[in-house]
């Protein structure tokens, strides 16, 4: 869990100064302003706020940066210049004095950048490509140091990873705490080593290749095996609770089934069969669960919405919304941050749903074979009862 040669020591002097920082920086979050300066200390906590303009951000730059000359200590002090980042996020920071401590979000350090005292983000990164006379600490975060960075204290990471260039020097201790929290609890902050512009534009590309497959496997189960998906469809809409309880079992019961197949010669060679049965299944169902949403929501929101190719799309895309909306929103950093993965595990709970309720309406129709006496699908002709025979 540690990633030091002495895993489970922390140097004395950097415990008492971690242990003030903390209270410290939940009363200026509760009690000062959104840029605020303290005696002897300057606290860069510029925010771009939904409302703030680009005037407005550089006017409230640079009048933090004349009060920052004002309380120079010498002429030989380097200026301090302040870089905000419209969409939030991460605050560049240039020449700072004294101590940077961020809340909420995560610290760049640039490349001419000194830090007299310590550098702490509290749920979220800090990137480093300057020197820091103190520590370097990231708490819910990652630390990256760059080629030709200098620390002189410690590089602590909290539930995160210190990432260290060959040429980056520390002169401290470099210790990792819990490294991986940051996977299993990934709102909790972002990775500020990639500039918000490849942050967006990388989602973007997510985004894109996942309709593109889904709109791929709405032409494979719908304009190749129309007739199956229908069935389908119709069978979980006539039960919605009764196939996702029937769905939710199969994945369930799946493992259970690999383990008994593997543990027999003959099952063996049926394991990738079950499996690639399983996999075009949770396809086929998300696509049939799309069918259905786009012949009710969809058709809704597009009145003029015709044929079931055009109809599943819209079914799929609608399902997708709320997981690729998130993710986009993610991206900006921030408080954001944790807004966009709420609304993408709604997003995935949702995809979930799809697929188990998919699932069921596969096996009560026995793979699209049998009409469980659901809705017809539009076109579809109901079978007209038999004439009686007279006595």
């Amino acid at each position: 869990m540690f990633c030091s040669s002495e895993p489970l020591l922390i140097r004395a002097s950097f415990v008492k100064r971690l242990v003030p920082v903390i209270p410290f920086v939940l009363a200026v979050s509760l009690l000062a302003p959104p840029t605020a300066l303290s005696e002897g200390r300057v606290a860069v906590t510029v925010d771009a706020g939904e409302e703030a303009t680009a005037e407005s951000l550089e006017a409230e730059a640079r009048a933090l940066e004349a009060r920052v000359k004002e309380e120079r200590r010498s002429e030989s002090e380097p200026e301090t210049t302040i870089t905000i980042r419209k969409l939030g996020g991460a605050v560049k920071i240039k020449h700072s004095p004294e101590d940077v401590v961020r809340l909420g979000s995560s610290v760049v350090i640039d490349e001419e950048t000194q830090v007299r005292g310590d550098v702490v983000a509290i749920g979220g990164s800090v990137t480093v490509r300057g020197m820091v006379n103190g520590d370097v600490v990231a708490i819910g975060g990652n630390v990256r140091l760059y080629d030709g960075v200098v620390i002189l204290g410690d590089a602590v990471a909290i539930g995160g990873r210190v990432i260290r260039d060959d040429g980056a020097q520390v002169n401290g201790e470099i210790v990792s705490i819990v490294p991986g929290v940051g996977a299993l609890f990934p709102w909790t902050y972002t990775d500020q080593t990639r500039s918000t512009s490849s942050r967006i534009g990388g989602a973007l590309v997510k985004t894109a290749i996942t309709w593109v497959v889904l709109i791929f496997l709405v032409f494979i189960f719908v304009g190749i095996v129309g007739g199956p998906t229908d069935r389908v469809a119709a069978s979980l809409a006539a039960d919605p609770l009764k196939a996702g309880f029937a769905g939710f079992l199969v994945i369930v019961l799946s493992p259970v089934v690999f383990v008994i197949l593997a543990i027999s010669i003959i099952g063996i060679p049926l394991i990738p069969v079950y499996g690639g049965v399983l996999l075009a299944s949770l396809f086929w169902g998300i696509v049939a669960s799309g069918l259905e949403v786009g012949r009710g929501l969809g058709k809704r929101l597009f009145p003029g919405l015709s044929g079931s190719v055009a109809t599943a799309i819209i079914g799929v895309l609608l399902l997708s919304l709320p997981k690729q909306l998130g993710r986009l929103i993610t991206v900006t950093g921030g408080v954001f941050h944790m807004i966009g993965w709420s609304i993408m595990i709604i997003g995935l709970l949702i995809m979930m749903i799809a697929v188990f309720v998919g699932l069921g309406g596969i096996l009560f129709t026995r793979f699209g074979r049998r009409d469980t006496g659901g809705p017809a699908a539009p076109g579809e002709a109901l079978p007209e009862p038999a004439a009686e025979e007279p006595e």
